[in-house]
């Protein structure tokens, strides 16, 4: 059984909002529970969006205090402005949707069988309200919201952490120290993080979901 990892940046916090970046992950139980866990960044793949395509041809939003809090993060980590800087090469949803449907595709995922993992709510429900705008039909999405599972539940209802906040208690000392190259507010880095807490918890184990 295969699982899709997921994380996405945006500049909001509702459904409307402008996402600008995307990273997925599928992760086959059998095969990656034996693998380092750094072995599998180069396997993580990161969509860049645009936000002028996003803004002016769907109307998408953003939040000013978002906004803000972005500006805010440049003061300490300053390698973030290239998630808000335009390039020729961010893509339009219509893109975005081709090409992420096509690489589940290549990577296995069957989005009627296997399971979907993100943190909270948000972020299927930007990605479902984006690809409605084009005309799509929700048998045509790439994934479905129905298989989703939520992160946050899971590792409570396992791991037990002491404040019951979704992580494990050690997952912010120790993603820094195990995940090469670890950054706050990077989508591989926060796809990775999830990995490792979900294989402390017991969750992503050998062969099988142990629930």
């Amino acid at each position: 059984m295969k699982q899709l990892i997921f994380d996405i940046e945006t500049l909001g916090s509702d459904s409307s909002c402008i996402c600008l970046l995307a990273s997925f992950l599928v992760y086959d139980l059998k095969e990656d529970s034996h693998q380092p866990l750094n072995s599998l960044r180069n396997r993580v793949k990161t969509f860049k969006l645009s936000i002028d395509d996003q803004a002016v041809v769907y109307q998408r939003t953003t939040d000013p205090d978002t906004v803000k809090w972005w500006k805010e993060q440049l003061t300490y980590a300053p390698q973030l402005k290239s998630i808000l800087s335009p390039t020729p090469e961010d893509l339009s949803i219509e893109q975005f949707y081709e090409q992420l449907s096509a690489w589940l595709v290549k990577q296995g995922y069957n989005k009627d069988k296997d399971w979907a993992w993100q943190r909270g709510t948000l972020d299927i429900m930007v990605l479902d309200s984006m690809f409605k705008q084009t005309g799509l039909d929700q048998k045509q999405f790439p994934i479905y919201w129905w298989k989703i599972r939520d992160l946050r539940t899971a590792i409570d209802l396992t791991a037990f952490p002491d404040k019951l906040n979704g992580y494990t208690n050690d997952a912010f000392d120790k993603a820094p120290k195990v995940i090469e190259g670890f950054a706050k507010h990077d989508p591989v880095s926060d796809v990775l993080m999830e990995v490792m807490q979900l294989r402390d918890c017991g969750i992503f184990s050998v062969d099988e979901i142990p629930f």
